[in-house]
């Protein structure tokens, strides 16, 4: 793989992994097999497909079959994103009546550096299992969440996440000012906010967001030298 300009290394891999309880039993067996390749500009790519069998809740799953995907990359200094995605069978652990669902879950991430002073990174994580006989969903949804760090001076910082879970109808905004006096002593002030996605009242209008908790914080860093 020395010659291929795009890709600097190129391996295989495969295996096989048991775990038993402190009972001695086996709770889970897989065969597993995949690759790692490196490429230009700092990319990583990872693929492989596993096949197991596990036992859960006293009730023994076989033939779990799933392959994983995995890319991730500093393209350069201003921008790194990444993109993980799994498919394939998995337990619906209900522990009174567990059974095989159908996955497909991901996540992908990017982070900009947009202005020598901003940073501004987001994320979504999807995640979805689904019966096999029927196709309804067990549970299906997704959490975004964004993050900008401004720096407005070598010790003075602020960042705001805003975060949203599908699952909950939950959003969550948390800004927060750092000032370094210096590397051992640092100050923080911020502030949590919850809002809860409630129905409405009047039957088909849409869901409203409304506060739930509020609270505000400071923290003092400080390094005791002995």
């Amino acid at each position: 793989t020395d010659n291929i300009s795009w890709m600097t290394r190129f391996t295989v891999f495969a295996g096989v992994n048991r775990f038993w309880n402190y009972d001695n039993v086996r709770k889970d067996e897989a065969v597993f097999t995949g690759f790692n390749a490196q490429l230009s500009r700092q990319t990583f790519v990872n693929v492989n497909v596993f096949t197991s069998n596990e036992l859960f809740a006293g009730k023994q799953f076989t033939q779990l079959n799933r392959i994983n995907a995995m890319v991730r990359s500093n393209f350069n200094e201003f921008v790194q994103m990444g993109f993980r995605m799994q498919a394939g069978n998995s337990i619906f652990r209900n522990p009174s009546d567990p059974k095989i669902g159908m996955l497909l879950s991901g996540n992908a991430d990017l982070t900009v550096r947009a202005t020598e002073r901003m940073t501004i990174g987001s994320s979504l994580n999807y995640s979805r299992l689904r019966n096999k006989e029927s196709l309804e969903d067990y549970f299906s949804g997704y959490i975004l969440r964004s993050r900008v760090n401004y720096q407005f001076t070598r010790k003075l910082l602020t960042r705001v996440i805003v975060q949203y879970n599908d699952f909950s109808e939950r959003l969550e905004v948390d800004p927060m000012i750092t000032y370094r006096v210096s590397p051992f002593t640092v100050f923080h002030i911020g502030s949590s906010h919850r809002y809860q996605d409630f129905p409405n009242a009047v039957e088909g209008q849409p869901m409203v967001f409304q506060q739930t908790n509020r609270q505000f914080f400071f923290k003092l860093q400080y390094l005791f030298r002995m």
